[in-house]
């Protein structure tokens, strides 16, 4: 389920939800929770372990400190029944994968609780990643806040007024841009233009700099780059030369729009020395 499905899940009175989502998102699934809570007449708090009181969320989605203290987290939803509301806590199902017990009695005990409490009462926990055991699962279900797609990557970029002038001077640069922005988060995306915008002098730097992003932070994934050849090309290829191509004009937008997708790969098969590893090297 998406986020579009936590309308459906707060109608339906489902008592808790977990949502899977990067912490860079926070404001934006804020502004969303915001929204559902005022169409069912109730205040929206947020709450992590750097807290010491629930943080009542306004209508610009910041955070104000309220006067009910909160320590114990999901502990302290179990304990105070009567104070109704919308309560987005953030990393208190598990950091590392692994559920505690006494959590996982807790969250069972709040998915029976919550439905007949006379305090209507919503719960929303915001994870970076979730993985709920069997028995927890129809209890409680996992919504995904995704990763942009091109369309909303593209209406990002547009509306940010910095890159108006940019883009109407350079209008072949936007595909580009967009393709450098995929696999991040809009969040994410609005931190590292704002960090960016005071390096960069045009649109090449600055995706040059969202490129170079992306591999630090796969780099920090332990994902390792090999550099770049010290050729330009290899000879006598042309069959693969083609075949490779072929497959580049498949990474446009125009492919998508005909159902055509990227190939997951090619074998390359022949004696030692023939510039296998170098081909494959090129091709990257």
């Amino acid at each position: 389920m998406s986020l579009n499905h936590l309308h459906t899940l707060f109608d339906t009175r489902q008592a808790i939800v977990a949502l899977e989502t990067p912490v860079t998102e926070r404001k934006r699934v804020l502004q969303i929770l915001s929204q559902l809570a005022k169409q069912h007449n109730l205040p929206l708090y947020f709450w992590n372990i750097g807290y010491s009181k629930l943080q009542q969320v306004d209508d610009s989605s910041n955070l104000n400190n309220s006067n009910i203290p909160c320590k114990s987290g999901l502990e302290w939803l179990f304990n105070n029944p009567t104070i109704p509301g919308v309560f987005a806590f953030e990393s208190v199902i598990s950091s590392t994968g692994t559920i505690a017990p006494e959590t996982r009695i807790i969250l069972s005990n709040l998915a029976y609780s919550f439905p007949i409490s006379h305090a209507p009462k919503f719960i929303i926990c915001l994870e970076s990643y979730v993985e709920l055991p069997s028995d927890l699962l129809p209890l409680i279900p996992v919504v995904y806040n995704s990763l942009p797609n091109i369309s909303q990557v593209e209406s990002f970029i547009v509306s940010k007024s910095n890159f108006t002038s940019h883009l109407k001077a350079n209008p072949q640069l936007l595909e580009p841009f967009v393709r450098a922005c995929l696999g991040l988060p809009l969040g994410e995306l609005e931190i590292l233009f704002t960090r960016l915008l005071r390096l960069c002098c045009n649109l090449e730097e600055l995706i040059d700099g969202v490129l170079s992003y992306k591999k630090s932070k796969l780099k920090n994934q332990g994902v390792e780059f090999l550099s770049e050849p010290d050729v330009p090309q290899a000879a006598g290829l042309d069959l693969l030369e083609d075949i490779l191509e072929r497959a580049a004009v498949l990474l446009k937008p125009e492919a998508k729009k005909h159902n055509l997708s990227f190939p997951k790969g090619m074998i390359l098969w022949g004696a030692p020395g023939t510039g296998k590893s170098l081909s494959a090297k090129l091709a990257a």
